[in-house]
C-alpha cells in the first residue's frame, strides 16, 4: 500500500507539471488569458540531488566531526559509570564481603544507575537539539544558493531528490529500486543539462567558505571554520 501511495503521489505531481505546461502552451496560442503578462510560454525545471550537495559541503563535514566529539563526551561518562558498576558487582559477589559492605555497595550502585539515566537523558536532549539546529542552518544556506542560482539562470522550478550517486551495478539492486519507487518525488528521467547539483555544491562551498558550525551545547566542543 505504501508503494502504491508513493507512485500515485509521483504520478499526481507529474500530472500537475504536465497540466502547467499544457496550460502555458494554450495561453501562448491566443486562447483566453493570453493577455496576462504573468503567463509564460514555457516552464524551465531543474533537478538537484540534495543529499550529494550536503555530503560535499565542508560545513556539514565539520558538523559531523563536532557531533562525534560531543557524543564521545557523553559516551565516556557512561563508560566510566558502567565500569564503576562492574567493580561494585565484583566486590559485592566476593566471598569476603560483609553484609554491611554489601548494603553500601547497593546504595552506591543505585546512585550510579540514576546518574547514568540522567547522563543518557541529557545526551539525548542536547545532541538532538545540536543536530537539528545545525542541519536547519545548513539547509537554509543550501536553499539560499538554490534560489539565487535559479533566479540568475532563468529557472522557474527546482525539484530536489535524495539519493547516493550509484554505479550501474548498485542502481538496479532490488532494495534500491523498491526504495526509489516509494519516494513521493523522484526523477525517472532528466536531461543531464537540467541537473544543477554540481553547480549548487560549488557555489555553496565558495559562498559560505568561512561559516563554521554552531557551538555545541554548553560550549564543550569548539570548532573552527571549514576545513
Amino acid at each position: 500500500m505504501k508503494i502504491k501511495t508513493g507512485m500515485l503521489l509521483a504520478l499526481g505531481f507529474s500530472a500537475v507539471l504536465a497540466g502547467a505546461y499544457v496550460g502555458n502552451e494554450v495561453f501562448a496560442q491566443g486562447t483566453p488569458g493570453a493577455s496576462n503578462p504573468a503567463v509564460v510560454s514555457r516552464t524551465r525545471v531543474a533537478v538537484m540531488n540534495l543529499q550529494e550537495v550536503i555530503k560535499a559541503y565542508p560545513k556539514y563535514v565539520s558538523f559531523q566531526e563536532a557531533f562525534k566529539q560531543r557524543d564521545k563526551v557523553y559516551a565516556d561518562k557512561l563508560k566510566a559509570l558502567d565500569n564503576r558498576l562492574k567493580e561494585l558487582q565484583t566486590k559485592y559477589q566476593a566471598q569476603g564481603t560483609s553484609e554491611q559492605d554489601r548494603t553500601k555497595i547497593e546504595n552506591e550502585a543505585r546512585i550510579i544507575r540514576v546518574d547514568m539515566e540522567n547522563v543518557s537523558q541529557e545526551a539525548k536532549k542536547e545532541l538532538i537539539k545540536y543536530h537539528d539546529e545545525n542541519m536547519t542552518q545548513i539547509f537554509k544556506e543550501v536553499q539560499q544558493v538554490v534560489v539565487e542560482y535559479a533566479k540568475a539562470n532563468g529557472i522557474d522550478m527546482v525539484i530536489r531528490f535524495t539519493e547516493d550517486w550509484a554505479s550501474p551495478d548498485t542502481y538496479w539492486k532490488p532494495e534500491n529500486v523498491v526504495r526509489r519507487m516509494s519516494m513521493p518525488v523522484w526523477p525517472m528521467y532528466y536531461d543531464e543539462s537540467l541537473n544543477i547539483t554540481g553547480q549548487v555544491s560549488n557555489i555553496l562551498k565558495s559562498k559560505f567558505a568561512n561559516a563554521g558550525v554552531a557551538p555545541a551545547p554548553n560550549g564543550v566542543i569548539q570548532t573552527s571554520g571549514n576545513k
